[in-house]
């Protein structure tokens, strides 16, 4: 068995199998395919690997300035105005 199987020749010469058939042809296209399929059932399998989480996309001062933060009953729009950008994050977050 051949370790270099092309898959675009088995694939070329079922096609010609298919649509121009003759004895030789036939037989080119089984030998190209059996040697196909041992190839692929003596590939070595390996663990998936885990997916990566998404990571969070930090905000622009654009967005935080557009962010519309309501002020709760607790803050006041004068202790709102003194606030730092990651206290207003940490807020926006919750």
């Amino acid at each position: 068995m051949s370790h270099d199987i092309n898959i675009k020749d088995c694939r070329k010469a079922v096609n010609q199998a298919k649509y121009m058939p003759t004895a030789a042809r036939k037989a080119n296209a089984l030998k190209l395919l059996k040697q196909l399929t041992e190839a692929v059932a003596n590939l070595k399998e390996v663990k998936p690997k885990a997916k990566a989480k998404p990571k969070a996309k930090p905000l622009s001062k654009k967005a935080i300035a557009e962010a519309k933060v309501k002020p709760s009953k607790k803050v006041t729009k004068k202790a709102l105005a003194k606030l730092t950008k990651a206290e207003l994050l940490a807020m926006l977050s919750a």
